[in-house]
């Protein structure tokens, strides 16, 4: 078993994890059980699919239009829970990031 300290954890994490022992602040995690999530599009159900996103693989790849824009509201959705925004900034005057592909 890993034990991950809370503060790496949102703080919507906690109905996942209710052991969270709020005294100390430390969250045993546990992987003996896995998580089948079914996908939206074609019906595959799998522990590689994440929950998150609801689509498999090969679904992703063959996404249509519809796919890719419900993927981007995703994508956005999560950008925002870091308090980054919606999609990365883009100027040609603006400043580079060394940390990420949107240099």
């Amino acid at each position: 078993m890993d034990i991950w300290p809370a503060s790496f954890l949102s703080a919507n994490m906690a109905h996942i994890h209710p052991e969270l022992d709020s005294a100390v602040g430390w969250i045993p995690m546990t992987y003996n059980e896995p998580i089948m999530t079914t996908c939206k599009k074609c019906g595959k159900a799998s522990e590689e699919i994440a929950e998150v996103l609801a689509f498999c693989a090969e679904c992703i790849a063959q996404a249509d239009e519809d796919t890719l824009a419900e993927l981007a509201e995703i994508h956005a959705r999560s950008r925002e829970s870091f308090g980054l925004p919606a999609r990365p900034p883009s100027a040609a005057d603006g400043l580079q990031c060394g940390l990420c592909q949107n240099k």
